[in-house]
């Protein structure tokens, strides 16, 4: 829970990264490269609230983002895109609602998926950090992927563990996505 303003202490993973721009680019060659008539028109940077048409009704599953990248492609006659939101999701109410970006977490940290298990994967985020940090992957109001980033706060090694994680699972994603 935060204590005080987004303006007076700002949260520096509702903005993408270095890192955060390389994965998408991993994406965005992954897409290219699976097909030679796709063709790469643009990408945008857009914060939230330069895209007033959105009502926060479409995230009231959790997660805040502050900043998008609408990536434009051609495919023949067709265009089409997908949006990449920065997410940093402090309310912990929220992430039983993200399960791809808890489980990337869970995956990335150890938790043991033994059905078994006494603590729920959301219950074991809850207590393990102060809030989710990830990437998802849309079009529209429709949600296609979500995979976890590392906390510009993070520690190197649980830093280094979300990397590898994301790294992991971009080929997955590329797959979905074409």
């Amino acid at each position: 829970m935060k204590i005080f303003p987004e303006s007076w202490v700002p949260d520096p993973d509702k903005k993408f990264s270095p890192l955060d721009e390389s994965l998408i680019d991993k994406i965005i060659a992954g897409v290219l490269k699976s097909d030679p008539k796709f063709k790469f028109i643009e990408s945008k940077h857009m914060r939230q609230d330069n895209y007033p048409t959105w009502s926060d009704a479409i995230f009231s599953d959790g997660g805040e983002y502050n900043q998008m990248i609408i990536s434009s492609f051609k495919k023949g006659e067709k265009d089409f895109y997908f949006e990449f939101l920065k997410i940093s999701e402090y309310n912990k109410k929220n992430f039983i609602h993200m399960h791809e970006m808890v489980d990337d977490y869970c995956a990335a940290t150890g938790y043991d998926f033994n059905d078994l298990n006494p603590v729920l994967p959301h219950e074991w985020v809850e207590k393990k950090t102060k809030k989710l940090v990830g990437i998802r992957i849309q079009v529209g109001n429709l949600i296609l992927a979500e995979f976890v980033v590392p906390s510009q706060e993070e520690n190197a090694s649980t830093y280094k563990k979300f990397l590898d994680h994301a790294v992991k699972k971009i080929p997955d994603i590329i797959k979905l996505l074409i």
